[in-house]
């Protein structure tokens, strides 16, 4: 008897636990659905009062306008949190797949620290970007993600950093291993409000965000930080903060990251002499560093000291690198100087700056041989050096391709008249010819139906009555006309899950764009295939 009541006393407790596992459960599914749904409806409402202050002030052009400016910020914010629920959903279900993307890491990290540029100025922020000995700058890996774990860093040293502060993103490379990885860092550093202990023991818990009296307008939801961990663990690498209430916070991040091909060899520059010039004293010794290592002659000095070098080197210098700031007018006038001294024994003068605009905004370009945007790695000194010194094996850089899509013809298969309407419309604007399916079967019968060559691009929905598009793209390039078989089909979808995009590969289709539409991003995927 006893030992019956044993047994019915610990299924009763096993019982009890199994419950209070699902209650827990239950509700914290009801406090992250509650969490989204709120973080969803602030801007949703925002959109709604706008729509009706827009209909009040019709006739008043200029606060129409103002209106659907504040109405694109808030369908960007609502853009951005399905993003990141769409992360954290692919996340916790394990189904995030990373890809192997050949990129190369300077790049990677500069367009991203400078796609802050107007939050920058807007709070009177500075930012300054550091690279530390990176000698291998071509890599393999899902640049995707990496991009997404310094924007989410970056974005919050901006939100919690207060004007006139400093915000420093620095990557090194510290090591490499026989195994072609390599281990890089990078830190993200601020002056900002910093962390309270509290809130650094949860802050990777999805919707936790740091509230404080001194920051306004922030817009996140409160995942960023979540989000990055988890990629970080999954490309089995480690993230680590640091931070002090009123004093600022410091991120670190190390990743092993495959190196890629090297695209030019240094041994062809080792018999060029190199002079950088400039103020920034530690971005010019550490590249100087790096040509060293690589054999290559190479000094620094001062803007001020440049003319004098040049005149009194005991091996002429071919190439002068100048690194040069907006508001540094020294550095303009010096390119013009050791034309004008030095005549036809002047070396080759190429700027570095942080965009190709910033050099043409200033008006002045005589005298310069070539331009190389920030950050200054090997691979992008040895292309630039190739176009200026040619050998038989050096290959030119291409130029951007560019697109026009006036009189392209593409057939779009949307089963929803409102999400056609404005996606043909966007193409309208762009000069595109538009037909439309409602579903892929009759996709299919009008790509058969027309002579080879017809439509330049297919635009595919998902989910579609009839046929979906993953069926369509299939029977599409089973067809046996070659232009079938060969003719552009991006997928057009809200399921933007990686083993979304996959499947739409394994299809047949090229490229695979999110909804809600961008038609920046869309002009990047035409650029690929037209």
């Amino acid at each position: 008897m006893k030992e019956t009541r044993n047994q019915l006393e610990n299924q009763n407790a096993r019982l009890r636990k199994a419950l209070a596992e699902v209650e827990h459960t239950y509700q914290s599914r009801t406090d992250y659905m509650s969490q989204v749904t709120r973080n969803i409806r602030i801007p949703m409402n925002t959109v709604n009062g706008l729509i009706a202050i827009a209909r009040m002030n019709i006739d008043d052009k200029e606060k129409v306008l103002e209106c659907l400016d504040k109405m694109e910020q808030s369908g960007q914010q609502m853009t951005s949190l399905i993003n990141e629920i769409s992360d954290i959903t692919e996340l916790n279900d394990r189904v995030m797949l990373l890809e192997e993307i050949p990129f190369t890491l300077g790049e990677t990290v500069w367009q991203t620290a400078v796609a802050f540029a107007g939050q920058l100025q807007e709070k009177n922020l500075k930012l300054k970007v550091v690279f530390k000995e990176i000698v291998h700058d071509n890599l393999i890996g899902d640049v995707h993600r990496i991009r997404q774990i310094l924007y989410n860093l970056i974005s919050n040293a901006v939100q919690y950093t207060l004007p006139g502060g400093l915000i420093t993103v620095a990557a090194s490379q510290l090591h490499s291993f026989q195994n072609n990885y390599s281990l890089f860092r990078f830190e993200i550093e601020d002056t900002g409000i910093g962390m309270a202990p509290e809130f650094m023991q949860k802050m990777y818990q999805p919707f936790e965000r740091a509230e404080d009296p001194l920051v306004k307008d922030g817009h996140g939801a409160g995942l960023g930080l979540s989000i990055s961990m988890r990629i970080v663990r999954m490309m089995s690498g480690d993230m680590t903060a640091a931070s002090e209430p009123g004093k600022g916070s410091k991120f670190t991040v190390t990743l092993h990251l495959k190196r890629g091909a090297e695209k030019t060899k240094a041994k062809r520059f080792q018999e060029l002499p190199i002079l950088i010039a400039g103020e920034e004293a530690t971005a010019a010794t550490a590249m100087v560093r790096m040509l060293r290592k690589e054999a290559i002659a190479a000094d620094c000095v001062a803007a001020a000291e440049c003319l004098e070098r040049l005149k009194t080197a005991d091996v002429p210098y071919q190439a002068v690198l100048i690194n040069w700031e907006q508001d540094d007018p020294r550095a303009m006038e010096l390119a013009g100087e050791i034309g004008r001294s030095l005549g036809v024994a002047a070396p080759a003068v190429l700027f570095i700056a942080n965009e190709w605009k910033d050099i043409f905004e200033s008006g002045q370009l005589l005298d310069i041989a070539d331009f190389i945007t920030r950050p200054l790695t090997l691979s992008k000194l040895f292309t630039a050096l190739e176009r200026m010194f040619p050998g038989t094996s050096a290959k030119a850089a291409a130029d951007r391709k560019l697109v026009s899509l006036a009189g392209k013809r593409m057939l779009i298969a949307e089963d929803n008249e409102l999400n056609a309407e404005i996606i043909k419309e966007l193409l309208y604007q762009n000069g595109v010819v538009v037909e439309m399916a409602e579903n892929g079967a009759v996709a299919v019968d009008m790509l058969v139906s027309k002579e080879a060559f017809y439509y330049d691009c297919v635009l595919m929905d998902i989910r579609m009555p009839v046929l979906n598009g993953y069926a369509a793209a299939q029977k599409i390039r089973k067809c046996k006309r070659e232009d079938l078989k060969r003719i552009p089909i991006i997928a057009m979808t809200a399921d933007t899950f990686s083993v979304d995009v996959r499947k739409a590969k394994e299809a047949g289709m090229n490229d695979h764009v999110a909804k809600p539409y961008d038609i920046g991003e869309l002009m990047e995927v035409f650029a690929q295939f037209l």
